[in-house]
């Protein structure tokens, strides 16, 4: 159960991997999936292994990734240099005084029947128990199914909990890379693809990422140290090790943790019974870091932060949003935000890109649901994602065509719910537009990426290059938003009476809207003079 020496994580068809295996098979490339990582897992795991990695190769002074698997024993041995029985690193110990992995030591004179501990409720006997997936009715995922878990689920469900959890009810403290206790920890990147450009190549993106940390901290990168006042610290990084004592003296000054820190958020031991694994939960009043006052964001290379407005210098919270067009537009485009490391600039990667964008959204005692959203995006564009680039212009052009068709839909069936008559419209008639809307919007989501790289690829281009790209989104967005009212249209609510001249007054309002519409005038005008020529 050391995963410094004991097969736990498995990769690819099967094959299990300690975890200095696991840094040298992701070295060289050869880690293509992890078969047992639950979706809502990934970012936590992928930010957990680029931490880490980053740094053990900053702190052994070499600064780079090794590629045989004795280096990488060392050096993780090395981050913990107190423990010669590699107990940071061990699922169970035994000795509540020593850590273990992502478990922090008890204090003197804390037991594990004390009063934080001793709730029966506390006992969690699956992994899927311990992770911070939330249902409040138990019907989405079902909680606490893992039955015959392997190890790997534990270290899961661990890392998941400890470095993305938020609050949850009283003595159970969120994270510090959060804004607020119903916050999440989104992840915003650019990430190296597998073949086929759909999805990230796990290696490449992990090499990428832990090269990416350990040239800013070369260069001495200033926006790493805004946690700790622009003073370099290397202080305390892996937070499983260091003991959680009782009330304020339990918490760890912002000021004082390296800014890679690896942070725990929540008193958890495993142990075992009747040859069983279950892990014993605590609670505790304080936040693990005190974050100060006011608060200080910590570092984080995947979380975008707000730059204007109230929340100036707060990450980023998803909540019950999504990762459409508009939420990411706004992230990449619109200069409202600080983009993090991992979504600046990048290299060249023989696939492509993927744009990965994932969050668990959060709530008053309850989450909203894993939002992950990942887009191919061509290396000759990377470039130009940043405000100010012809990117932002071309993204708001078309969130400005989305709407004309947005509201052709909402005005044009409004219109037939209300028998035809304009003056008659009320609010129930406008509600009537949201599936429809829904319907469309979805489409245009799909669309909308795909498009803004053919029209980036276009923009140097001659002017009828460029219509012609406009051209080819407005006409995929006419398809959908005419899909999306002819299917609408036969079920008006509307008097049967009244039906006939209900459906002919919307139909001449859906396209006299979009005709009136300076954003996608311009689909009309090359059809009529095609239809002249």
């Amino acid at each position: 159960m050391n995963l410094l020496s004991s097969p736990i994580i498995s990769i690819n068809g099967g094959q299990r991997l300690s975890l200095p295996a696991l840094f040298t098979a992701m070295t060289r490339g050869e880690v293509l999936s992890f078969p047992a990582l639950r979706p809502h897992q990934r970012p936590a795991w992928h930010m957990f292994l680029v931490q880490l990695g980053a740094l053990a190769a900053w702190k052994s002074g070499a600064g780079e990734l090794p590629d045989n698997e004795d280096d990488w024993a060392r050096l993780l041995r090395a981050l913990t240099p107190d423990y010669g029985g590699d107990e940071p690193w061990r699922l169970l110990v035994n000795d509540i005084r020593k850590p273990a992995f992502m478990q922090p030591p008890l204090p003197k004179g804390e037991e594990l029947s004390s009063d934080a501990w001793a709730n029966p409720d506390k006992i969690r006997r699956t992994p899927d128990g311990v992770d911070m997936l939330v249902t409040s009715k138990n019907h989405d995922v079902k909680k606490a199914v893992a039955k015959d878990a392997q190890l790997e689920d534990w270290v899961f469900a661990l890392i998941s909990l400890q470095t993305c959890e938020g609050v949850m009810g009283m003595g159970n403290k969120g994270i510090a890379r959060m804004n607020g206790g119903y916050g999440s920890r989104p992840m915003l990147c650019f990430a190296p693809a597998q073949k086929g450009g759909a999805a990230p190549h796990p290696s490449k993106w992990w090499a990428a990422d832990a090269g990416r940390l350990l040239e800013s901290r070369r260069r001495g990168d200033s926006t790493m140290w805004a946690s700790s006042a622009g003073t370099p610290c290397c202080g305390n990084a892996l937070l499983w090790c260091v003991d959680w004592g009782k009330g304020a003296e339990g918490a760890l000054r912002l000021d004082s943790l390296d800014p890679w820190f690896i942070e725990v958020c929540r008193r958890v031991r495993l142990l075992e019974c009747d040859g069983a694994v279950i892990a014993k939960c605590g609670t505790s009043d304080q936040s693990r870091i005190d974050k100060g006052k006011p608060p200080a964001t910590p570092f984080d290379p995947w979380t975008p932060v707000h730059k204007v407005g109230d929340k100036a210098g707060m990450q980023l919270t998803i909540g019950s949003r999504v990762f459409d067009y508009r939420l990411l537009s706004d992230l990449l485009f619109s200069g409202n935000y600080v983009a993090p490391m991992m979504a600046s600039e990048m290299g060249e990667s023989d696939d492509g890109w993927v744009l990965v964008a994932e969050a668990f959204g959060r709530g008053q005692g309850k989450t909203e649901g894993f939002k992950s959203k990942v887009i191919p995006a061509p290396s000759r564009f990377i470039r130009l994602l940043a405000p100010g680039s012809p990117s932002a212009d071309l993204a708001k052009a078309q969130i400005n065509e989305i709407e004309a068709f947005n509201g052709a839909l909402r005005s044009a069936v409004s219109l037939a719910a209300a028998d035809g008559f304009r003056d008659k419209r009320e609010k129930s008639h406008y509600a009537c537009a949201t599936p429809a809307r829904r319907r469309f919007d979805i489409a245009a989501d799909r669309e909308f990426f795909p498009s803004l790289w053919r029209r980036l690829e276009a923009h140097d281009a001659d002017e009828g290059i460029r219509a012609q790209a406009q051209m080819s989104f407005l006409e995929a967005l006419m398809r959908e938003a005419k899909a999306a009212f002819d299917a609408f249209l036969p079920t008006a609510p509307c008097k049967a009476v009244y039906r006939a001249r209900a459906q002919t007054m919307a139909q001449r309002e859906f396209y006299g809207h979009l005709r009136r519409n300076d954003a996608v005038r311009i689909l009309f005008r090359q059809k009529e003079g095609a239809d002249e020529r």
